[in-house]
């Protein structure tokens, strides 16, 4: 978290003088975008007011870029110059060497919500909220190395679009819609192949495989799809988190993939098996984005809470099997916390109430018989004493306090004092 505070004394004159400056770096509102360098050396954070560049290897601030309303950013190939999405439609060039900018295109009438690198270093290819997908392709300046971005030719969708990806070899270009659903292209013809639908809200991520057989997607449902290329099948739904799932991407060379969202959990699934291989709660409120590096030996997480965090691989074994058990204690430990708590502080309930009236009479009722010459009927063949302990084992433990409560302050006292007879006459001699 970026925090920058001063501190001062007041002077006799009743002027603040600053004496010294404490400022730390990093990010000052939630981080919306990241992207890795491709030779794995340096990391780009995002957020509404700057772009911070990192040296991964010990996370050292590098370089931090001027940017209002950033939205998306991709490495350019030489990994010397970054592209930045804006909230105005612009395509900002940033310079890593001199941290100028050195290009704005207007490439949107609003928002632009998605970046990728075209295949076979072409140039990028940009999607935002006026529904077209525009392709970009590298110019270089004569005799120098400014690099620019020049429009080569756009495509006009059906709706927004949130999201884009080619696959590995190049051949097809994935894109998720506003309208819940996904098409894929052939990428040199941009003619339609698939068409993925089965999402109940919008697709907030998506990524292939690296032999470009499968492609999973995340959605505001909170559920994760695995889809087939080849015929465009569902070949599974998984209900994966408890908020919106915010972005997918498979690890290269596999079918493992991660899940970041806004629940702040980090999962890692198997593919082929559908299961569910780790979990790692570590960010203190939602994840917004999730990069790899090129053979994913480092995930890196950020977010809502303005923190940045890199996962590394270890050489520790982990089993599907006992993950699954932890989680499943996890999840019963949460439920019995929260019965726990609404216990104490959840309001009364039409059980509570009956339970709290039942009590009421039922404490009359054995101070009454403690004094009766016969035995009432309703005792069947018990003492007073047994029968309240009945009729208190007989209340919900969740509707025990509030029928507790309902007691007045008289037939409170009363109880305490039946109980401790009770526990008077059952202690051992």
């Amino acid at each position: 978290v970026s925090t920058q505070s001063t501190w001062g004394a007041w002077s006799e004159l009743g002027q603040a003088d600053r004496r010294s400056t404490i400022q730390q770096i990093g990010h000052r509102d939630f981080i919306r975008a990241m992207a890795q360098s491709h030779d794995d050396l340096q990391l780009l954070t995002l957020s509404n007011d700057t772009a911070l560049v990192w040296r991964i290897q010990n996370a050292a601030l590098v370089l931090s870029l001027d940017v209002q309303n950033g939205t998306c950013v991709c490495f350019l190939q030489g990994n010397k110059h970054v592209v930045i999405g804006t909230k105005a439609g612009m395509l900002e060039i940033y310079s890593l060497s001199t941290a100028g900018l050195m290009q704005s295109i207007s490439a949107h009438q609003t928002e632009v919500n998605h970046l990728c690198l075209r295949p076979e270093t072409k140039g990028v290819a940009s999607v935002g909220k006026d529904h077209r997908l525009v392709f970009w392709d590298y110019t270089l300046a004569p005799g120098t190395e400014q690099i620019s971005l020049e429009e080569s030719e756009s495509t006009l969708l059906t709706d927004s679009v949130l999201h884009l990806q080619y696959s590995p070899t190049g051949t097809r270009l994935a894109v998720a819609l506003q309208n819940n659903t996904m098409k894929v292209f052939y990428a040199d013809t941009m003619k339609m192949a698939l068409s993925l639908y089965g999402h109940t809200l919008p697709v907030t991520g998506l990524s292939i495989s690296s032999d470009g057989e499968m492609l999973v997607s995340g959605s505001m449902d909170k559920n994760i799809k695995l889809w087939g290329l080849v015929f465009g099948e569902c070949r599974k739904s998984l209900f994966a988190h408890d908020d919106f799932v915010m972005d997918v991407q498979f690890c290269p060379g596999t079918h493992y993939f991660f899940s970041v969202s806004k629940d702040g959990v980090l999962k890692y699934w198997d593919a082929d098996t559908h299961s569910l291989i780790q979990i790692i709660r570590s960010h203190l409120q939602g994840i917004y984005c999730l990069s790899l590096n090129s053979d994913a030996s480092m995930v890196v997480t950020a977010g809502f809470d303005r923190s940045v965090r890199a996962f590394f691989r270890s050489d520790e074994m982990i089993f599907a099997n006992e993950q699954r058990e932890e989680d499943l204690q996890e999840q019963l430990d949460e439920e019995t916390a929260k019965q726990v708590d609404t216990a104490k502080t959840g309001h009364a309930t039409v059980g509570s109430l009956k339970s709290g009236e039942m009590l009421s009479d039922t404490i009359r009722f054995v101070l009454n018989e403690l004094t009766a010459e016969k035995p009432h009927e309703l005792l069947f063949r018990k003492s007073p004493h047994e029968y309240l302990l009945t009729k208190l084992a007989s209340i919900k433990t969740p509707d025990l306090p509030h029928a507790l409560v309902m007691l007045p302050y008289s037939e409170c006292c009363a109880l305490l004092r039946l109980l401790a007879t009770i526990l008077l006459r059952t202690r051992p001699s």
